[in-house]
């Protein structure tokens, strides 16, 4: 019997190890496994439960919420032109108002976005910056070519031009004339700093609202013209601006894409309809293209 013994015993370690060893390749199939098919196929993988644990491996809730703003932080360029509103003709009125003329304001200039994001990091707006070098076109007149019985100024009738108003006394009384008055045209360059906020609407669409200066980068004087009037010592009231003064203004534009197919959603460019109103009541209104070199066609 003890002959027989030992066999029977390494028999039944034998098998005892074997069901044991079944048990946990089975365990490994049900814990690590997918069924395809009605097949088993094994996965090799791993599972670490300190992956959210942001302040080994992501760093700190702030961080991760400064690293998606820089992630999402992108530059542009602009190309504007757009057409100066004039006033109403009107007595005390600029230069433009009175010959009617709308003059053309170019811009280029670039800027940088600065996405904000919500609690779930999805963007909800963006702030904006833009910079841009401008050049104004602007009419005034030669005040040493004025005629010195000049009283004031009328538009003709026929060339919706200008004419100056002048007089003479005689003993019975004042007779008036008109001479036609010389238009001198110049342009006016300003650098102009802004910083507002932009959102996208209806995926192709975005609006546009800044506040922001200008700065005159040249002395400029602005003209007023009057009606004629005898009692009015001088028909024409300059006010003179030197280089380096600021002047406040408003921007707001609204954007498309160039194109709506769904393949370049994401195209760099845009186009949109865009005003400026600065005081000196100057209003601005055009056509202006921006261009966001980081951002790629799916």
């Amino acid at each position: 019997m003890h002959g027989t013994g030992a066999p029977i015993v390494q028999f039944f370690l034998l098998t005892v190890m074997l069901f044991l060893g079944s048990m946990v390749l089975r365990s490994e199939v049900l814990l690590d496994s997918i069924r395809l098919d009605g097949k088993i196929l094994l996965i090799d993988a791993q599972v670490r439960f300190d992956s959210t644990d942001f302040r080994k491996e992501g760093g700190s809730s702030s961080s991760r919420t400064r690293d998606l703003s820089r992630r999402g932080r992108s530059s542009y360029f602009i190309a504007h032109v757009g057409l100066g509103v004039p006033e109403v003709q009107a007595s005390g009125s600029s230069v433009a108002s009175w010959t009617r003329q709308s003059l053309p304001v170019y811009s280029l200039g670039g800027g940088t976005v600065w996405p904000a994001w919500t609690k779930r990091t999805t963007p909800a707006g963006a702030l904006e910056s833009l910079w841009s070098v401008d050049r104004l076109d602007r009419v005034a007149l030669d005040l040493n070519a004025l005629p010195d019985s000049l009283i004031g100024f009328v538009q003709s009738e026929e060339t919706r031009g200008l004419e100056g108003v002048v007089y003479e006394r005689f003993p019975i009384g004042v007779e008036t004339d008109t001479v036609p008055i010389a238009i001198v045209s110049s342009a006016l360059w300003r650098a102009s700093f802004q910083i507002g906020w932009t959102s996208t609407w209806h995926t192709h669409w975005s609006w546009h609202a800044a506040i922001g200066a200008s700065v005159l980068l040249m002395p400029e004087e602005a003209m007023r013209l009057y009606a004629p009037d005898l009692a009015r010592e001088q028909p024409v009231a300059v006010a003179e601006r030197l280089s380096g003064q600021l002047i406040p203004l408003v921007d707001v534009s609204i954007h498309r894409r160039l194109t709506s197919s769904r393949a370049y959603v994401d195209s760099p460019f845009t186009i949109g309809l865009h005003a400026r109103l600065q005081s000196g009541a100057q209003f601005w209104m055009g056509l202006q293209m921006r261009w966001y070199p980081s951002v790629n066609k799916n």
